[in-house]
């Protein structure tokens, strides 16, 4: 498919004004697969609107927890990169900002057709250990099963990119057309000083130098900002997306203020490597973080209640989280606020005339806390 073509999907699936999906829930999972012009109006309403569910909607039997094949030293592998249609790539820093901050884009992704890679920076660990980032990651596979309608296992394999790091991938064994990335570098905190049980570094540490190299949570070879750079690039390269997403960057002149330290760093290392990958800036789209609260509400009715579905399958997974129903998930502080909103931006609108701002100028930003 030509560059135009390609734009022209960007523009629909990432517009600003984000994506609609369509969705039905009664008593398991009924996502409508729609065309792309169907999948974005302005609001995320539904004629007469459905109300979230204020009790858990179930499951049901056709969608158990994913069983991934685990093994304790992970046979090497070959990164999935097989598409029958486009593909979009999402980066992010934490397990759960794609089902926060970038759904029902990601949704409405999938239900096209489009094939769907995700790729985690850190572990998402909290200092909390490798336990807490395991059920975690088996969150993110629930998750996806929701979102794909499925309920097959997951196959874990170890890969070594040209790089040289080596990331952790799942895939389905029903599908190739959607596969997730484990980076376990981690977890900076909301001050961005990370956690003693990890050293108390952290990936903006290693964006601005202050630190060399980080070690994988859990561990492994250590990783240069120059290696993860790379190998973010060579992701892009490797999967030939149509459209890449992440959070807005540090470098931008506005939007990451307030945000979670990590969030911001992701969104620099992402946009650096695209533009190492010779990437067209023009498909990037970056999902606004914590500060999207101070939007307006714009997801509603049945786009609501299928983003909560999704965000619940990971949230049992979840016990800093552990919301059970949709309201329970409403009313936490901060998630209940970001769930409803989604806004997305362009390298355009963020970088005027290709300009950023100097790295140091967010070098002690810190998360507000809601």
């Amino acid at each position: 498919m030509g560059a135009r073509a390609r734009r022209r999907i960007g523009r629909i699936l990432f517009a600003s004004t984000v994506v609609i999906v369509a969705a039905a829930v009664v008593g398991a999972v009924v996502v409508a697969v729609q065309t792309r012009a169907q999948w974005w109006p302005t609001a995320f309403s539904t004629p007469g609107g459905i109300a979230p569910s204020a009790s858990a909607t179930p499951l049901g039997p056709a969608l158990p927890a994913p069983a991934p094949v685990v093994n304790s030293d992970p046979a090497p592998g070959s990164l999935v990169t097989t598409c029958e249609g486009e593909t979009v790539l999402s980066v992010w820093a934490h397990y759960d900002d794609d089902l926060i901050f970038a759904n029902p884009t990601l949704q409405g992704a999938i239900s096209s057709g489009f094939c769907a890679r995700t790729a985690y920076v850190t572990a998402g660990d909290g200092g909390l250990g490798a336990s807490y980032v395991k059920a975690r990651e088996f969150g993110i596979l629930k998750a996806y099963n929701v979102m794909r309608g499925s309920s097959a296992e997951w196959t874990q394999s170890t890969v070594t990119l040209a790089s040289g790091v080596q990331l952790t991938q799942y895939v389905p064994v029903d599908a190739t057309n959607v596969s997730v990335l484990f980076f376990h570098l981690p977890d900076g905190g909301l001050k961005g000083k990370g956690f003693r049980t990890t050293g108390s570094v952290t990936i903006r540490m290693l964006l601005d130098g202050r630190v060399d190299k980080l070690t994988p949570v859990g561990g492994g070879d250590a990783v240069s900002a120059v290696s993860l750079r790379d190998s973010l690039a060579d992701l892009i390269t490797m999967f030939h997306p149509a459209m890449v997403g992440t959070l807005i960057p540090s470098i931008a002149a506005q939007g990451w203020q307030g945000d979670h330290p990590d969030h911001s760093t992701v969104g620099t290392f992402t946009r650096e490597a695209a533009q190492k990958a010779g990437y067209d800036l023009a498909e990037m789209r970056y999902f606004e973080g914590y500060p999207v609260h101070l939007q307006p509400a714009n997801i509603t009715g049945a786009a609501l209640t299928t983003k909560l579905l999704a965000y619940r399958a990971y949230a049992a997974n979840d016990k800093v989280i552990g919301c059970a129903t949709d309201q329970a998930c409403l009313q936490r502080r901060g998630f209940g606020a970001w769930v409803q909103r989604q806004y997305s931006f362009t390298d355009e609108q963020l970088f005027p005339g290709g300009k950023t701002i100097p790295l140091s100028a967010s070098a002690n930003a810190v998360a507000v806390e809601y």
